[in-house]
């Protein structure tokens, strides 16, 4: 039952990673290329702001990858093949969250 209520009702994770976001993006954010296999790019509401943080998340929920985005490229060679959450943060506040597949 303990389960059931947790994959049912639970907004994060036990580390703390959000399962969920409350409100949606005004600032749609895309990645560029979308299966990406070296490097990719974030495109769309990133020019609205002056910096860009973000985390890379693998599908249970590891952290893998973190740091600043400054319109340069953010290099993915080193992950896994697989599917992968990117959280976009602007000063500390979740902005958007997308799907990557690395090749």
């Amino acid at each position: 039952v303990t389960d059931f209520w947790y994959a049912r009702l639970a907004t994060t994770d036990c580390n703390g990673v959000s399962l969920s976001i409350n409100e949606v993006s005004q600032t749609p954010f895309s990645i560029y290329p979308n299966p990406a296999s070296d490097t990719i790019s974030i495109y769309g509401g990133a020019s609205q702001f002056d910096t860009i943080s973000y985390q890379l998340y693998s599908i249970t929920g590891q952290l893998v990858q973190n740091g600043i985005y400054n319109n340069d490229s953010v290099d993915v060679s080193e992950l896994n093949s697989g599917l992968y959450l990117l959280q976009l943060y602007n000063e500390n506040k979740l902005v958007d969250i997308l799907k990557l597949i690395k090749e």
